[in-house]
């Protein structure tokens, strides 16, 4: 029989294997006592629990064993969100379809009877929006011809207010030269008398102040008061007369006259020039409200064809349409994904409404597990892990991708997790299989099954068959160690070596992991 046929039928047969196993290490097990019996002084007694392992090189992982389902790491559903018939079916359970590939077909017959009723409708609509929109287009055009006739007008009158008012300015500018040199001759004058007229006003102002004080004193004309005012009065005469003494030599009233005449001159001029600065300003101001009359009226009318643009861009854009659109595309249901049709809800002729099929990926598959609360703080994602299952020849690599971060609230407890299948060919959906989620990992070193260790936690020691067929008890070092099987190391421990295992504890499984180095 092949080395992959004899596993397969062990695997089938794993507890006829162990009972078949325990009866040949059995009857060995009794003759070797009884070849001890006769071929050696010591009388060693070899129990019937017994069996005799060589001890290997190999790799020793500290690890978990927690086992679960494979299940798909990609699932997706065919699902419908309109109420239709089922008008044709082109997968069947168990077909393995591509993302894109089309799953079924819906009955569409209403739905385009409404398509085509909503898309007359829309049409007429538009047509009476797009009538209105024409005849707005045509009051604007009209409009703006006129605002362009009405500006040509309205430019004509600032230009005529413009050369009035740069005509007042020329004569204003040229008279200024004038009244500026009578101005100046007036002022040299009344420079010239300040000194006088000041003389003058301020005699004016002491006899008011004398007069006061003598009238406040009794009005006495005897008095010292009354004296003061006389003076006073005569100092303000003498003032006066020199006053105009001066004006006479300024020829003061002739300037004056001419000043005040010039004055009133240049007044007018002032007054023209300001009228037709006015009448320009005015005729600015016409313009521009003239301007935003006509602007208010063809703003008016653009935002009425932007409204009825909008309508119409609306009625191109319909929602209650692009809906109906969208439910004919929805008839042709598709596959979102690719993998296996693991269910099929719907026959031909069926009403189609929510999930109709369930799409699984057979190439990204993950292993569900449950991590018992007593090794959760040992683990973390990121961990590699080795997978075995009945379906199987070999172990396959895998990844600890997620871990809950709640324990399970039923009666498994525990916390649930995910792990990621490196290469999932040849398992199956639903199937079980166990993990060896690796904590450590030390290499190249003897292992030895657990169980043939004697007192591990004090004085560690296993029983050594030696060349004469002899069992002696040999102390060992302990390393490390998992579940199955421990490190050991000493002066007298060399790969090779037979030792002594318990038979009760003897699992072929683990006995053809132990022949492959301990994993």
């Amino acid at each position: 029989m092949k080395k992959r046929g004899l596993k397969n039928l062990m695997l089938k047969n794993k507890k006829k294997v162990v009972i078949v196993s325990t009866l040949f290490v059995l009857g060995s097990a009794l003759i070797l006592r009884n070849f001890n019996r006769d071929t050696s002084s010591q009388d060693y007694n070899f129990e019937m629990s017994e069996r005799i392992v060589k001890l290997q090189k190999g790799e020793i992982n500290n690890s978990v064993i927690v086992s679960g389902k494979i299940k798909s790491g990609e699932v997706s559903n065919v699902s419908s969100t309109i109420a239709a018939k089922v008008k044709s079916i082109n997968v069947k359970v168990g077909d393995t379809v591509k993302a894109g590939d089309i799953i079924c077909v819906l009955d569409d017959s209403n739905i385009v009877k409404e398509i085509e009723s909503k898309s007359k409708s829309i049409e007429e609509e538009k047509k009476s929006l797009q009538d209105n929109y024409n005849k707005l287009s045509n009051q604007l055009e009209i409009l703006k011809s006129a605002k362009d006739e009405n500006s040509k007008k309205q430019n004509k009158l600032i230009e005529e207010a413009e050369n009035k008012l740069n005509n007042a300015n020329a004569e204003l500018n040229s008279y200024e030269v004038t009244f500026n040199s009578i101005k100046n001759t007036y002022n040299i004058m009344i420079n010239g008398l300040k000194d006088k007229q000041a003389s003058r006003d301020n005699a004016e102002l002491a006899k008011k102040k004398y007069y006061e004080e003598w009238i406040k004193s009794g009005g006495k004309v005897n008095s010292e008061e009354y004296k003061k005012y006389i003076e006073a009065s005569s100092v303000l005469e003498q003032k006066e007369e020199e006053l105009n003494e001066a004006k006479a030599l300024y020829d003061y009233d002739n300037i004056s006259n001419n000043y005040n005449e010039s004055l009133a001159t240049y007044n007018e001029k002032v007054s023209l020039r300001d009228e037709a600065k006015n009448q320009y300003d005015e005729a600015i101001s016409n313009s521009i409200a003239s301007a935003n009359a006509s602007d208010v009226e063809i703003d008016n009318i653009k935002t009425n064809m932007n409204d009825l643009n909008s309508q119409i861009q609306k009625l191109n854009d319909n929602e209650e349409l692009k809906e109906l659109k969208e439910n004919l595309s929805k008839t042709v249901l598709k596959a979102e994904t690719s993998g296996k049709i693991t269910e099929l809800k719907v026959n031909v002729g069926s009403m189609a409404e929510g999930i109709i099929g369930t799409i699984q990926s057979t190439e990204n598959l993950i292993l569900e597990v449950n991590i018992p609360e007593y090794d959760i703080k040992k683990l973390n994602t990121g961990m590699k892990v080795k997978i075995s299952s009945d379906a199987l020849l070999d172990k396959v690599d895998g990844e600890l991708i997620s871990i809950s971060p709640i324990a399970s609230s039923d009666d498994k407890g525990g916390f649930s997790a995910d792990i990621s299948i490196n290469n999932g060919s040849g398992l199956f959906i639903g199937t079980n299989a166990k993990a060896e989620i690796i904590i450590s990992s030390k290499e190249n070193v003897i292992l030895a099954p657990i169980d043939s260790i004697k007192d591990i936690d004090t004085n560690p020691k296993v029983l050594l068959k030696e060349d004469n067929g002899e069992m002696i008890e040999v102390p060992v070092i302990i390393g490390e160690k998992n579940d199955y099987y421990v490190e050991i190391s000493g002066d007298n421990i060399k790969e090779g070596m037979e030792i002594e295992a318990d038979i009760n504890s003897y699992d072929s499984e683990l006995d053809n992991s132990y022949s492959n180095g301990g994993n």
